[in-house]
């Protein structure tokens, strides 16, 4: 059995299981109990880009993609984007000036409060972009980086031009795109309200 997830600006999908769904939602729940001002979001996944740095709406329901690319890196890659991802969720999206591209001080000083390796100086062009996770955060999501062991591999797919909209009981609901047969094919549940999306 397999859920979908599908990213607007891509047109691929990647048939995701229901355990890898699940242990990405588990991931970034423990990413907010180390650090509350990391915000709720969808974590999903698309078998082409996964999200920018400024693509994520941190302001309403935001859903944070992982690239195939991103899963197939293994777990301290996941662990990596996600902590990247809640250290923008927490100071907002890049500048957009630079194209999402650059990472101020305020950036720099959340990924390392979530445990980010981030340079000392400032990289011409992206700022203080994290390189990667400390030996500390390993240690600190050592049951958590054992739990995405298991996540398998994301296959793309050619997409189908025919989707629907659905909607979780999030207030305000949260809303994805996707093939109807996908939503048909099993349930896809949030991983904020935790309630299977519905057209």
């Amino acid at each position: 059995m397999s859920i979908a997830a599908e990213c607007d600006h891509t047109d691929s999908i990647a048939a995701v299981p229901v355990e890898t769904g699940r242990a990405l939602a588990l991931m970034w729940s423990d990413i907010r109990r180390h650090n509350r001002a990391v915000p709720r979001a969808t974590v999903s996944v698309s078998a082409g880009r996964g999200s920018a740095c400024s693509s994520v709406n941190w302001s309403t329901s935001p859903v944070v993609l992982l690239a195939a690319d991103i899963i197939a890196g293994g777990p301290g890659a996941i662990l990596a984007e996600l902590l990247h991802q809640a250290a923008h969720g927490i100071v907002g999206s890049a500048s957009p000036s630079s194209e999402g591209r650059y990472h101020d001080k305020a950036y720099r000083d959340a990924a390392v409060a979530l445990g980010l390796a981030v340079p000392e100086a400032s990289v011409r062009g992206s700022g203080y972009a994290p390189e990667g996770l400390t030996d500390a955060t390993r240690a600190a999501y050592a049951p958590a980086l054992a739990r995405l062991a298991d996540v398998p591999p994301i296959e793309a797919r050619a997409a189908r031009r025919s989707r629907v909209s659905a909607r979780c009981q999030c207030d305000p609901p949260r809303t994805i795109l996707l093939p109807p047969s996908t939503l048909a094919a099993a349930p896809i549940v949030c991983s904020v309200c935790s309630e299977p999306f519905a057209a």
